[in-house]
């Protein structure tokens, strides 16, 4: 053989392994790096999932995964990562991380001095292996055990590339066996407003006559419409029970509040007066605040008696927020135009029921005539 074909067939050989590309093995699959946070130079978890595409088995020369971000993922100025930040998963078994040592057995180190150039490296153990279809998790940030640092995001939206590979050798620089690229997606945060408008709904209903009153001591005598409560004739030491039903919805965050007043003491057109309900002392017409309510008494002493008060007109409230009016206690009105709670509640609130009983009773001194008063709910919810 001549030398000049010698040198031919020596350029043929290396035209041809110039031309023929590396073999890499099937690619990882079912790749995905999930964040806790999208927004732009921000701090945000991650945890990246793959499957290995082929076989993966340690040595003596061990083997290697590589996670390469975008360099404006941020992982060195604004925070530090450690070992106790990264969390790695192997065919859904943990594996220990240790740091600044060749791992042994299934052991994983983790090697961060390439970190500025956004690299992450695992080394493997030499006992630690992959089968093809392996699932390997790694999660870096809080949420991995002991997380207390996290990687910030870059500062400009659009995706950005996390390129993971692995390596038939404990280092980056060995022959790479899989490689595959994770996208992620930095977004500017969505700013949701909506706003609910605000809404009271106050009803007040009538009872009819023999309606069980909650908490008045007894059954309606009378019945009533959310406008009148007509008593009709009264018998001398016959009391009389009457009740309304509340009912209120609101949304407001405070709850609300629903208070009771009235105008004057049942008067007559002669200025005659029904006592509210009062007792104690020279005349019995100490009216009966909230704090002391009483169970309904008979009519007070007669006026020859030293006192005034020949009958009495009271209220309770069937709202168990008011410890006081329980059980079928009243009060009386102390005085007018002054509102007094019967009912609350300190949320919001659909449809919430509560009734108020109003009882009366005279003796037989009370002067003859038709008396008359105003009552006035006022509902007033705290938004």
């Amino acid at each position: 053989m001549s030398v000049k074909r010698i040198l031919s067939f020596l350029s043929v050989v290396a035209l041809v392994a110039v031309l023929v590309p590396t073999a890499y093995a099937d690619s990882l699959t079912s790749v995905k790096d999930t964040l806790t946070n999208s927004a732009p130079d921000t701090a945000s978890n991650h945890t990246i999932l793959f499957t290995t595409g082929s076989d993966f088995e340690t040595s003596n020369l061990g083997r290697a995964i590589q996670l390469s971000f975008a360099t404006d993922f941020d992982m060195t100025s604004a925070v530090t990562l450690a070992a106790g930040d990264f969390d790695i998963s192997v065919g859904g078994s943990d594996r220990t991380i240790v740091t600044g040592s060749e791992p042994t057995g299934v052991q994983v180190e983790l090697v961060l001095t390439d970190i500025n150039n956004g690299k992450i490296l695992f080394d493997l153990g030499p006992d630690l292996t992959m089968a093809a279809g392996t699932a390997v998790e790694i999660k870096i940030g809080t949420n991995a055990t002991g997380g207390a640092n996290q990687i910030i995001n870059p500062p400009t939206t659009g995706a950005k590339n996390i390129t993971i590979g692995t390596y038939d050798g404990n280092d980056a620089t060995a022959d790479l066996n899989d490689e595959t690229i994770a996208v992620v997606h930095i977004n500017d945060t969505v700013s949701v407003t909506a706003t609910v408008q605000s809404s009271l709904t106050f009803v007040i209903n009538g009872e009819s006559q023999a309606f069980a009153c909650p908490n008045a001591g007894g059954n309606a005598d009378v019945t009533t419409t959310s406008t009148t409560i007509p008593y009709g004739n009264l018998t001398t030491g016959t009391p009389k029970i009457a009740c309304q039903e509340l009912i209120v919805t609101t949304n407001a965050t405070n709850g609300y509040v629903v208070t009771v007043q009235q105008n004057q003491d049942l008067t007559s057109a002669a200025a005659d007066y029904i006592s509210t309900l009062a007792s104690g002392g020279t005349g019995y017409d100490t009216p009966i605040a909230y704090g002391s309510a009483i169970t309904w008494p008979v009519a007070g002493p007669p006026s020859d008696a030293g006192g005034p008060t020949n009958g009495y007109f009271g209220f309770t409230s069937d709202d168990t927020d008011y410890a006081d009016f329980q059980v079928a206690k009243y009060i009386g009105f102390v005085a007018d135009n002054t509102p007094y709670n019967v009912a609350t509640e300190s949320g919001p609130v659909s449809t919430e029921t509560n009734y108020v009983s109003y009882e009366i009773e005279v003796n037989e001194l009370q002067e003859a005539g038709t008396y008359t008063n105003t009552l006035m709910y006022i509902c007033t919810a705290t938004f």
